[in-house]
């Protein structure tokens, strides 16, 4: 049986300083679980599709409300993790022009995201 399949890459560890600096210049996205660096795959066309519905239908919901979702691209720092995520949607609330998250929101959705993942 052949395998097609690019062999894992393993970076050194970092601090989450020097990730963040290391992460800017790179091509593509990566996220930081307690100085271990995971590259992120694409998504293919049916997981953008899902999405793009969940956004949009969440979208209508949070209309008149001070929350707003955002997509993959929003890098989430959870610091009681000392780990950052690209998590496919993110909604924050928007109060006084400066965006908020509830940690322990966000870590109990991330435990359902990464099931089987030890933080």
């Amino acid at each position: 049986m052949e395998v097609n399949e690019a062999a894992p890459k393993y970076y050194p560890r970092m601090s989450p300083l020097e990730f963040l600096q290391w992460e800017r210049g790179q091509e593509y996205k990566h996220e930081y679980v307690k100085g271990e660096i995971i590259s992120m795959a694409g998504a293919s066309v049916n997981h953008n599709k899902i999405l793009s519905n969940i956004i949009g239908r969440t979208w209508n919901h949070l209309q008149g409300k001070q929350c707003n979702i955002y997509p993959s691209d929003l890098r989430i720092a959870v610091k009681s993790k000392n780990s950052f995520f690209y998590p496919d949607a993110t909604i924050l609330m928007s109060s006084h022009d400066k965006l908020s998250i509830d940690p322990i929101q966000l870590e109990i959705r991330l435990e359902e995201i990464y099931d089987g993942v030890k933080f």
